[in-house]
C-alpha cells in the first residue's frame, strides 16, 4: 500500500506553504480503520507507523489552519459594535 508523502514537519514551518490534501488523508484514515476487520490481520508494523505519522501531522495541519482561520476572525469588541441589538434582528425577520 502507497500513501505518499509523509507530513511530520516537528518545527512547524510545511503549513505556510503546503495545501492540505484532504482526499489522501482521509481515504488512509478510511484505509486504516478497516484494518483487521474481518480476517483478523494486522498490517506490517512499518505501514502501521507510516499511517499514523501521516495521520498525526495531517491532524497538526488542521489544527494550525483553524487556528490561523481563527486568528483572522473579528474579535468580541468588534463583532459587538458592528452587530445590530438581538431585539433589532428580532423585528427585522
Amino acid at each position: 500500500m502507497t500513501y505518499g508523502s509523509t507530513v511530520h514537519d516537528p518545527t512547524g514551518s510545511w503549513d505556510a506553504d503546503l495545501p492540505l490534501d484532504r482526499d489522501v488523508n482521509e481515504r488512509l484514515a478510511t484505509t486504516v480503520l478497516g484494518w483487521g476487520r474481518g480476517d483478523g490481520t494486522a498490517p506490517p508494523s512499518a505501514d502501521i507507523e507510516q499511517a499514523a505519522l501521516q495521520l498525526s501531522g495531517y491532524a497538526e495541519l488542521l489544527v494550525r489552519e483553524l487556528r490561523a482561520t481563527l486568528a483572522r476572525l473579528p474579535g468580541e469588541a468588534e463583532l459587538s459594535a458592528s452587530a445590530p441589538a438581538h431585539e433589532d434582528w428580532h423585528h427585522d425577520r
